[in-house]
């Protein structure tokens, strides 16, 4: 027995040693580059790690020269960094996170060492850098950096490298563990005094095999208390945080270093991906080893995440998060934002509640990663959002049958759009009536019933607005599913009824539905296989560089219809005469007649009679959102326009300055690649009134 204790013993202990050069094989040195030739003495300003290929994450306040300016951000001024091995090479400043409040007080004054702590080191926040590698460091490691909000409350370790005048300079540590939280900031009992050179370097859980923070400032002199920054707070970094002229990830830069940074991970775990042990192989044999939730699953899902697009919404990841705990309306701090964050949530005390969780978030982030590429005819996007929900699916298979029924309902194939119809009936007095239907839609032409107005005799068109109305907001709701974003509305129309403001209807709490979602109306009479005038004109506008307006009307009369046919191939019909009869119900028809798949109206629109003011300021308005400026990029794109006017619509309710004018505005949207269903019986078509 005392043979197997100590076998058991010497197998832990070995993992702990493994996962310690795993650390410092990452852990990198700060500091001056070396003069010509390697001539001078580089004093050392502090330590990193490597997050992801080409990228260290360090203090803000290491970067500091001793009057205050940061380091790494004059012309051609660059940084020493201190790799496994004793190499120097070449790196810049980045991303800088802590902005100005990092300037005072100086790391370093007159060669004595003044590094900070509380409590001015309290107001560096947050304290936060990241390097760029300026060349190549063939096959160097990157630390795993954990996935959990929360901090750890085990076994911990401090990493760095000592300052370079040490004798016995290079990679050091101390065991600490965790006493308090002050201000978003970890306050730590190390065991013995960090010494300089470590702020910067990594605040591991060893429990875990995993990097939970940053070392922040070492203590007063006879104090072992230590500051570090959680992980999480890396959330903060923005485009914002750039340094101009240094390399940079992009718009989202925080999203794409943890892409970078998981990819490399789920690299090195696939056949040919390197001979040495890498961090799962150790955190799978770690005492804290997830029972339900494997390490391999997480490295398996945190690459398949990184692989979908970003969420379409920033509030949508932790409403998914929040349904996958059943626990709707929850919030945390800080904000999750990705995917990755989202996941990492969920972690819990029972294996098999835990497991249940991280199955129902990817399989509603999944459903929603499927609607969004729908909507945007993404088939790349489509198949990766696949690849996660099949991969959910069969991990679910080794669940028990209840699991799995549970699961199975947190999959849902989630419309992308709810439509109204509004179909025209025979009538024999000359009042005319209405059937209406309300359908759920899924892109490529798939509809599913799920409410139908029964009356033989047809509804009046405003009792059948007032029946929609009634029930809209229970199909809705639905249609949005847990966590989703909400679904488009479409309203199907005849022509004497396109200037109905549909975004205007009530929806729950007696608020706009036009607030909440996108709306956009569609000529009823477009049923089935599209023409190909229509289909021929979506393509063309879809490819199109920009948008242009195409001002139908000017001072009560409308463009001839061959001036209508000519529209650019970006070209979308605008109209301020009312639309639902007269020239402008004619002018509609033959837009819609020449293949015109966009354009914009009023529901106020006026007679035909001399434009007004309020006309030209109209166009203006319309032309600002297609085509911004001659001389700009571009403007809005034909699939972004439903929600760009949505937001329109809530600035105008939120009083913003000429915001006004979109409350009127209504937008045709009919999509030939998701045609409307077609009718059950053959449709009885009347006379038409704008001379089709």
């Amino acid at each position: 027995m005392t043979r197997l204790r100590d076998s058991r013993e010497r197998s832990d202990q070995d993992r702990l040693d493994e996962l310690r050069r795993l650390v410092e094989d990452a852990t990198v040195g700060i500091r001056a580059l070396p003069g010509p030739n390697g001539a001078g003495r580089a004093k050392g300003w502090g330590s990193g790690f490597l997050v992801a290929p080409g990228w260290v994450l360090t203090c803000a306040h290491v970067l500091v020269h001793s009057d205050g300016r940061r380091r790494g951000t004059g012309r051609d001024e660059e940084i020493g960094v201190v790799v496994d091995g004793g190499r120097v090479v070449r790196g810049r400043l980045a991303y800088h996170l802590a902005g100005e409040s990092a300037a005072v007080p100086a790391r370093w004054d007159g060669g004595t060492d003044t590094e900070p702590y509380a409590p001015s080191a309290m107001n560096i926040h947050p304290d936060l850098a990241l390097i760029r590698l300026l060349e190549e460091v063939p096959d160097h490691s990157c630390v795993w950096l954990t996935d959990r909000t929360g901090v750890p409350i085990g076994e911990a370790h401090i990493f760095g490298r000592q300052d370079d005048d040490d004798p016995a300079a290079g990679p050091w540590e101390v065991s600490c563990r965790l006493v308090g939280q002050e201000r978003g900031q970890l306050l730590l009992d190390a065991r013995a005094r960090p010494r300089p050179g470590v702020s910067g370097g990594p605040l591991v859980d060893m429990e875990r095999g995993e990097v939970a923070g940053v070392v922040k400032a070492r203590s007063r002199e006879g104090s072992s208390t230590v500051l570090a920054v959680p992980l999480s707070a890396l959330r903060a970094l923005t485009a914002d945080h750039h340094v101009p002229g240094a390399p940079d990830l992009g718009p989202e830069p925080y999203d794409a270093l943890m892409r970078l940074h998981d990819r490399w991970h789920a690299a090195r775990q696939k056949p040919g991906g390197g001979a040495v042990r890498t961090w799962a192989d150790v955190q799978r044999h770690l005492p804290a080893a997830a029972r339900g939730r494997r390490v391999l699953d997480r490295v398996r899902v945190l690459d398949l995440l990184a692989d979908l697009p970003a969420p379409r919404h920033p509030a949508l990841v932790e409403r998914i998060a929040a349904k996958a705990q059943r626990s709707p309306g929850k919030a945390w701090t800080p904000r999750l934002s990705t995917w990755r964050d989202g996941q990492g949530v969920l972690y819990d005390l029972d294996p098999a509640r835990e497991l249940r969780m991280f199955l129902r978030y990817l399989l509603l982030a999944a459903a929603e990663s499927e609607r969004a590429a729908r909507d945007n005819g993404d088939a790349a996007a489509l198949r990766q959002a696949e690849r996660l929900r099949e991969w959910a699916e069969g991990r679910a298979g080794d669940m028990d049958v209840e699991e799995r029924e549970d699961l199975g309902k947190a999959w849902q194939r989630l419309p992308s759009s709810v439509l109204v119809e509004f179909e025209p009936r025979p009538y024999d007095d000359g009042s005319p009536v209405f059937d209406w239907t309300i359908r759920l839609g899924y892109g490529g032409g798939v509809w599913a019933s799920e409410v139908v107005g029964e009356d033989p005799r047809g509804f009046p068109f405003d009792h059948a607005v007032w029946h929609v109305e009634r029930r809209l907001h229970e199909v809705l709701d639905g249609a949005d599913g847990p966590g989703g974003t909400p679904a488009r509305l479409e309203v199907a129309l005849p022509e004497e009824h396109f200037g109905t403001a549909a975004h205007h209807w009530l929806a729950a709490q007696s608020r706009a539905v036009g607030l909440g979602r996108a709306v956009v109306v569609r000529d009823v009479g477009r049923r089935g296989a599209p023409d190909p005038r229509w289909e021929a004109r979506w393509q063309r506008l879809t490819g199109a560089d920009r948008l242009q307006p195409l001002r139908m009307a000017h001072a009560g009369s409308v463009l001839a219809r061959r001036e209508i046919d000519a529209g650019d191939d970006g070209a979308v019909p605008v109209l301020c005469l009312s639309v639902g009869d007269g020239l402008g119900c004619v002018a509609a028809g033959v837009a819609l007649d020449s293949g015109y798949a966009v354009a914009v109206w009023r529901s106020d629109g006026h007679p035909p009679e001399r434009c007004a003011e309020d006309c030209d300021v109209f166009h203006a308005r319309i032309t600002a959102l297609l085509a911004p400026s001659e001389t700009a990029a571009g403007g809005v794109s034909v699939r972004e326009l439903p929600e760009k006017l949505r937001e329109l619509r809530n600035a105008a309710v939120e009083k913003e300055a000429g915001s006004e004018w979109v409350a009127g505005v209504v937008l045709l949207y009919d999509d030939p690649g998701d045609p409307l269903p077609q009718l059950s019986a053959p449709l009885v078509h009347f006379p038409s009134s704008r001379g089709r």
